[in-house]
């Protein structure tokens, strides 16, 4: 295929034809997720500026089968469960605006090994939709909380402190996740993480993108703006 320059920031809306052609040559990560790779291209939008259509491809084809958004995972119910949970330990923190690595911006944290029966049914789920029967996680779940003013700059994960796969759940606010790849850079990925939903980042989203929550001034998702609040994610970890 001749290279094809895209000259302006679009947004790039996938054909039908396009869409089948990707979810052939896409590797299966595992066949329990096979049914959500159309269902990814919905909640996720590549902006562009100056790239070749190859490079867009080759960037497509990576996002698929190892980025995944599941809406509504979780009930309201089912949050203010979990919000119970860590509401005491995070409130006794107050919001830090300088990270030890410089990554996040406005956030309190903690790490957490003891739930109730109500939220270990919730990681039950969690665990059978983003990782294998094999695969041994971190004993201990991780809690962020992003003030209504915070955000994640880019960055990439230490492998030091977890593995390949980690799944979210997103509480309190929808956010935008970016994700840039390191050598074609000129493709932003952006997945619209609702309210209530799970998002599962596996292989090369890991370790070959970096990824961000955006801040609330901008946070748009197909045009759109996305308000953003107060938001919690209650994060699943596989082991380095």
């Amino acid at each position: 295929m001749a290279a094809k320059c895209i000259s302006r920031k679009v947004l790039c809306n996938l054909s039908y034809a396009r869409k089948l052609a990707i979810l052939k040559n896409a590797k299966t990560i595992s066949t329990q997720n096979e049914g959500n790779k159309s269902d990814l291209l919905d909640k996720v939008s590549f902006l562009t500026n100056d790239c070749t259509i190859e490079e867009l491809e080759v960037v497509q084809d990576m996002v698929v089968g190892n980025l995944e958004v599941h809406e509504d995972f979780i009930s309201e119910e089912e949050e203010n469960r979990l919000l119970n949970e860590v509401e005491p330990y995070l409130t006794r923190q107050t919001y830090q605006y300088d990270h030890w690595d410089g990554a996040i911006h406005g956030y309190r944290e903690t790490e957490k090994t003891r739930w109730t029966t109500d939220s270990l049914r919730i990681f039950k789920r969690i665990k059978d939709t983003s990782f294998t029967a094999k695969t041994k996680l971190l004993p201990s779940v991780h809690v962020l909380d992003l003030a209504k003013n915070g955000y994640i700059k880019p960055h990439i994960d230490s492998i030091k402190f977890c593995g390949p796969i980690i799944a979210g759940l997103s509480l309190l606010s929808p956010s935008v996740m970016r994700f840039i790849h390191e050598e074609h850079n000129s493709v932003l990925v952006d997945a619209l993480l609702p309210r209530f939903s799970l998002y599962i980042m596996r292989g090369p989203i890991r370790f070959s993108f970096t990824h961000e929550i955006l801040e609330g001034r901008k946070s748009t998702w197909k045009g759109q703006d996305v308000t953003r609040d107060r938001r919690i994610s209650v994060i699943l970890r596989s082991q380095p």
